[in-house]
């Protein structure tokens, strides 16, 4: 059991490290792939992890506050502000800002009692998902003196013919993210997924809203259950 309240967990693009983001008080799991979906790679790293709190990040990004103070100990002092485990907490992306939560901090335990948070979905983006679902429930915090500043963009100069740009993946200074669909995915099928993913958010909102309700006060389940039911739904991490 880590003694640290966090841990970063980071799907690797192929060649790449995590090093950067390395930190004394943030544990680290680099997700290694191939991988079905970076979903499942982010449930993989939740299920090794064993700190209360876990970021969901990339491994294209600068982490840097904006402030004078440790970023690691800004999260945490935000941490132990909150009445509840039912937040997500989100630090600037230096693109979306407020907007969006690109780079999400959750609490471990509520991920793997409500695991559609996450769905398996092979192709999709998780960014608006988790950010509708807690902006819903009034369960959002924004940490603008934190950057995680995201690298990997395109422009309108160099974006690739493949891509749709919108306003779910242009920011405020121009900076485009898309993931390129995989060969045996094509758009009309993104957008059938989309109306199941669309219900699967109203769902896990609507389980959360439950748990707030019943008081802050209830306890999280033993979490050994939870864990396997993760890994049921990821083949490689059932040992």
């Amino acid at each position: 059991m880590s003694s640290n309240l966090l841990t970063m967990i980071v799907p690797l693009s192929d060649g790449a490290s995590a090093d950067h983001l390395r930190h004394p008080r943030v544990d680290l799991i680099e997700i290694r792939g191939p991988l079905p979906s970076i979903a499942q790679g982010f449930l993989d790293g939740i299920c090794r992890a064993t700190t209360e709190w876990v970021i969901l990040a990339n491994d294209d990004i600068r982490v840097s506050p904006i402030a004078t103070y440790d970023w690691a100990e800004r999260i945490q002092d935000a941490i132990t502000e909150l009445t509840d485990p039912y937040w997500l907490l989100y630090p600037d992306d230096g693109n979306f800002g407020e907007s969006l939560s690109i780079f999400p901090i959750l609490n471990r335990m509520v991920v793997l009692e409500h695991l559609d948070l996450i769905p398996p979905f092979r192709r999709y983006c998780l960014d608006p998902h988790l950010f509708q679902i807690f902006k819903a429930l009034g369960r959002t915090m924004f940490l603008p003196d934190i950057l995680f500043d995201h690298q990997n963009y395109f422009t309108r100069e160099n974006i690739p013919e493949w891509a749709r740009v919108s306003k779910l993946n242009e920011g405020k200074n121009g900076r485009i993210y898309i993931c390129k669909p995989g060969p045996d995915v094509n758009f009309d099928n993104l957008y059938a997924e989309t109306l199941q993913k669309s219900g699967v958010m109203q769902r896990v909102a609507t389980k959360l809203y439950e748990r707030i309700q019943a008081g802050a006060s209830e306890r999280l389940n033993a979490e050994g259950r939870h864990v396997q039911a993760v890994k049921s739904r990821l083949p490689w991490a059932r040992s």
